[in-house]
């Protein structure tokens, strides 16, 4: 009986050949690219999902086989790993959005995250009991929650602060799109949050990026009306060379905006006043 449950058909073993061929395929991609962003990961999803079912699906039906081989120490593993980093995962969000970036989440958050750790907790009880099916049903439930839970309370907060989706707003709200320079970051995100009319004709002469020590060079020959962005972690840097203090500037999201005839004045302020 044992021995014909673990068998695998030949057809399924070519399916997870592919399975696998996919996911090694996807990983050297990722690995060789330039440039790699978070959702690349996505094509791998449904090749690791496929083959965690297929895998679940033989632990379940080795757990209903009398003769069936004991559990695995590397199910256990997973499932430990996994009941681990589902508990630390929602209140680490929140507390380093909360730090980090001054997102203050209400108790309906919190709440939520301490019903989540609460369930990720039953889910090794379930496991220690030998309750596989009860362990494999709660562990899909408790991801679809934590997904769902990040989706609603953290990650549009997060995603407000972290992109330059605030900064392309205030870009917008100009008649006509300005001389910009990003200080130390690419443009990628503000150019897609741009608006049809402000993106039109972009090239490196109205919109480009700008290292922190060519910034106070260049200032010299910018137009008045150009406008330099910075991100808030990088005043610091700029303001060891010149103190900022009293410049005007417009504040979008994570970003300040001011213009190149302002800094200019403040440069030559600060030689004037040596």
């Amino acid at each position: 009986m044992g021995q014909a449950v673990s068998a695998r058909p030949p057809a399924q073993a070519g399916a997870r050949r592919l399975l696998w061929t996919w996911v090694a395929i996807d990983l050297v991609i990722l690995s060789a690219a330039g440039s790699k962003l978070v959702t690349y990961l996505m094509p791998l999803f449904p090749a690791l999902a496929i083959l965690g079912a297929l895998a679940w699906n033989a632990r379940l039906r080795r757990a209903d086989d009398p003769a069936g081989p004991a559990r695995s120490s590397g199910f256990t593993v997973a499932v430990w790993l996994h009941a681990l980093t589902g508990v630390s995962i929602v209140p680490a969000v929140l507390t380093f959005a909360g730090i980090e970036l001054g997102i203050q989440f209400g108790s309906a958050a919190w709440t939520g995250s301490a019903l989540l750790v609460a369930g990720y907790l039953a889910v090794l009880a379930a496991w220690r009991g030998g309750r596989a099916g009860q362990t494999l049903a709660l562990q899909v439930g408790l991801v679809a929650a934590t997904f769902l839970l990040l989706m609603g309370t953290a990650f549009g907060p997060v995603a407000e602060q972290m992109s330059a989706r605030s900064l392309a707003r205030a870009l917008n709200a100009r008649d006509q799109m300005p001389r910009v320079w990003v200080v130390e970051e690419r443009l990628g995100s503000v150019v897609f949050y741009l608006d049809a009319d402000h993106r039109r004709g972009l090239t490196p002469a109205r919109i480009d990026s700008m290292e922190l020590g060519r910034l106070l060079g260049d200032l010299s020959v910018a137009p008045d009306d150009l406008v330099v962005v910075l991100a808030e972690h990088e005043v610091p840097r700029f303001a060891r060379g010149i103190d900022l203090t009293g410049v005007p500037f417009e504040r979008a999201g994570r970003h300040r905006l001011y213009t190149a005839g302002a800094l200019r004045a403040r440069i030559l302020q600060i030689i004037g006043g040596r």
